[in-house]
């Protein structure tokens, strides 16, 4: 058992344990999967990119509604793969429902790694509190449940802290999980996110180099066997041979062309010092306030716990020291260097993202999901190890702020079903113009309400019957509130964020008017372009047209040698707004003749013939 057991004493495995512990991640990791559309951002970029892999059959050259797209493949594989079994050949899911749960597989594994980490380093009684610290974020549980390819890293960096943590014990397993870690990250978020998994396994040798060599001192001034020096010795061979079959296997995937190199090499920006001028530190600060909340200021709680308790030279000097002491001794302290080496690393790829052009496109707050592990690691000690009265006041604050917010859910879902209380209803539709809820008697409109209703019910029963002496407390009120309340808003509510967040009316618009003036086209072989749309607008407007190709004019309106491609557009043209009628015009189209004409919020589209 790790050492770290000896500053908790429980005298039973804490709740939640078992079945019960896998029902609460389960949960957290369907609600709000499914039931919505691609959503206006990167979840319908991304969905459409699995699509078109479905759509063409083509699994090497990733396409965003025809054009090239440059992005690391292996979230984009997973998703297709969900697509195709559970939606095309299971017919269980909508096609985007099924891509979308690649996100809920890699933030499975997340999850299942850091209790496997956890109990290796904490014990079986401590296990549980790091996967429920991560699932407990504010900011994960918005982008964990949209398709998102970041989900890559936060797997890959959860399994190689679990290497790390299982290495003095099981050797092997370090070399299955740190080439699974690595190599899925490099195939899932370039080389840059890659770099952390690395320098976590180079520092990893080297410690287990120097605990190599004080266990032979200390063997022969201890009289102890050479059990230390042998594990040492065979996980510095472990985490080198994971780091060698991930370089192996990425130079395999390179050499036969499954991946585009150019999507995953390093990019520097010549213009380095204006680009750091430009890194707006005080708004990752902020993000950091908000989205790393709560386990930033438990993880500081952790790291200065393990400064006043895990001194290594204090435990050397016990006078009963034996052999597993020891071992636990050495394990304890590698870890703690190797996740603080780890927190540093991924801080300074956040602090430089923006001279890096492989994920300078990238939001800030994405990127905030590189430090959740390291974090949880660190936060477990910290919320183990509170004080009575801090564990009472975020039980307080856990159990107050959950049952206002999901209390509020439930007010927000009668405004607008029934228009009570009135003000809040006529707020909700101002919000919204135009939209209309789903009809009360809908099947899935009753099966959605009664699950609200028994997710109500156990949030309640779950402040009654939770054992007030548990540590987990707390941490529990709080996943499972943030969880649940995440949970009625998806069932409550989703088709009003789903009529603000998604293209769907007007891809439904285009494609009744297509189907009137092509009466013998198919809509997959209409040949549609646009001018001025972004990467979002032409994702949602591929999918949702079921059009694979939507050929972007805008690099040609400032082309010099334009006018020789007149001829090679398509016969139906998509505009973002008016403004953009007099590039089209020099195309060949009928800007005076408007086919259709649709509105979102402030963003208006037109449809125009040649």
């Amino acid at each position: 058992m790790p050492r770290y057991n000896n500053l908790f004493s429980f005298e039973n495995k804490l709740s939640p344990s078992g079945w019960f512990l896998a029902f609460i991640l389960t949960f957290y990791v369907l609600a709000g999967l499914i039931g919505k559309d691609p959503w206006k951002g990167e979840d319908a970029i991304h969905i459409n990119v699995a699509w078109q892999i479905l759509q063409t059959g083509d699994w090497q050259n990733l396409t965003l509604a025809g054009e090239a797209f440059d992005s690391p493949p292996l979230y984009y594989w997973s998703a297709a793969m969900f697509g195709k079994i559970f939606s095309q050949n299971l017919g269980i899911l909508s096609l985007h429902d099924a891509i979308r749960l690649a996100s809920g597989f890699w933030l499975s594994i997340s999850l299942v790694a850091l209790y496997y980490g956890a109990r290796e380093q904490f014990g079986h009684h401590a296990a549980a509190a790091a996967p429920m610290l991560l699932a407990g974020c504010v900011g994960l549980i918005i982008h964990s449940h949209d398709a998102q390819p970041m989900l890559i890293a936060l797997a890959a960096y959860s399994t190689a802290l679990a290497a790390i943590f299982v290495a003095p014990r099981k050797p092997y397993l370090t070399t299955i999980f740190l080439t699974l870690a690595l190599l899925s990250s490099l195939l899932g978020v370039g080389i840059l996110i890659s770099l952390p998994i690395i320098i976590l396994a180079v520092i990893g040798i080297f410690l287990f180099h120097f605990s190599n060599k004080n266990a032979n001192v200390l063997s022969s001034n201890l009289n102890l066997n050479e059990k230390t020096t042998d594990i040492a010795n065979l996980s510095i061979v472990a985490i080198f041979f994971g780091i060698l079959f991930a370089v192996l296997a990425f130079g395999f995937f390179l050499r036969f062309d499954l991946v585009n190199f150019d999507s995953i090499k390093l990019n520097f920006n010549d213009n380095l010092i204006v680009n750091l001028a430009n890194l707006k530190l005080l708004k990752l600060v902020d993000l950091s306030i908000w989205f790393l909340f709560p386990i930033l200021p438990l993880a500081i709680c952790g790291l200065f716990h393990r400064q006043q308790t895990m001194n290594f030279n204090s435990v050397i000097g016990l006078g009963n020291m034996n052999n597993n002491a020891l071992f636990n001794a050495y394990r304890a302290d590698i870890a703690k260097i190797l996740l603080i080496v780890l927190w540093i690393s991924t801080s300074f790829i956040i602090i430089f993202s923006a001279f890096f052009d492989e994920i300078s496109h990238k939001s800030d707050e994405i990127l905030f999901l590189l430090l959740l592990p390291e974090l949880a690691m660190l936060a477990t000690i910290g919320v183990l190890n509170l004080r009575r009265g801090a564990v009472a006041a975020f039980d307080w604050f856990s159990i107050t702020c959950f049952s206002i917010f999901c209390s509020f859910v439930w007010v927000c879902w009668s405004a607008m079903r029934f228009g009570f209380p009135a003000k809040l209803s006529q707020r909700i539709y101002i919000l919204r113009p135009g939209f209309v809820p789903e009809n009360f008697f809908n099947t899935s409109a009753l099966i959605l309400l009664i699950l609200a209703i028994c997710a109500t019910i156990y949030w309640i029963y779950l402040l009654l019957k939770l054992e007030e002496k548990s540590p987990y407390r707390c941490l529990t009120h709080w996943t499972l509130g943030l969880t649940i309340f995440w949970f009625l808003a998806a069932c409550l509510v989703i088709d009003w964020f789903d009529y603000g967040k998604s293209y769907r009316p007007i891809g439904e618009g285009i494609v009744q008017t297509l189907n009137k003036v092509a009466k013998n086209e198919k809509n997959s072989e209409i040949c549609l372009a646009e001018i001025g749309l972004t990467a979002t607008q032409r994702a949602s407007l591929s999918y949702f047209t079921n059009i694979v190709k939507i050929q972007n004019l805008t690099p040609l309106v400032k082309a010099k040698n334009a006018d020789s491609k007149i001829n090679e557009t398509c016969k139906f043209l998509v505009l973002n707004s008016k403004k953009y009628k007099q590039e089209a015009a020099k195309f060949g189209y009928n800007v005076n003749d408007i086919l259709w004409e649709g509105k979102r919020k402030k963003e208006k589209f037109y449809l125009i013939k040649r």
